[in-house]
């Protein structure tokens, strides 16, 4: 028991305080969006954060944004997410979402468009497989109306 007790004790003392970003990350999953986002664009601001930290981060503001129905923001942080780490595998998931924006938006060239490119780029993803069933509908539903 005292053994357990000390080994718990240690753990507490050695387990290191969060950084702003595992913060800012540990809010967007538990779906403290609001949170979540403070910390995001905090983060975003600082310029230490590059590569694939970078690319989560605006990754998450544009599920935040396309949750929180501001589909402009999530729009322009996807096309960001895309247009500045196009090889990242958050695009995947990242150009799905920005398809499904633009079709919110009523923009169905631009989401068929994105659909294609993910599918191009992206290919044996599970948001490829999705954008999939996605083009099938859309075509279904061209030939439906036209």
């Amino acid at each position: 028991k005292y053994l357990k007790k000390v080994l718990a004790s240690l753990k507490k003392i050695s387990t290191p305080p969060l950084v702003p970003y595992d913060i800012a990350m540990k809010n967007y999953k538990a779906g403290k969006y609001s949170k979540a986002k403070q910390g995001l664009l905090a983060l975003l601001d600082d310029k230490q954060f590059k590569g694939k930290k970078r690319a989560r981060i605006i990754h998450n503001l544009g599920m935040i944004s396309f949750i929180k129905k501001k589909y402009p923001d999530a729009l322009t942080y996807f096309s960001n997410l895309y247009t500045k780490y196009p090889k990242v595998s958050y695009n995947a998931n990242g150009l799905l979402y920005l398809s499904k924006t633009f079709n919110k938006l009523k923009k169905a060239a631009e989401e068929e468009h994105t659909l294609n490119e993910l599918i191009s780029k992206f290919p044996k993803t599970n948001s490829a497989k999705k954008a999939k069933k996605i083009l099938k509908k859309i075509k279904k539903w061209k030939n439906y109306y036209c």
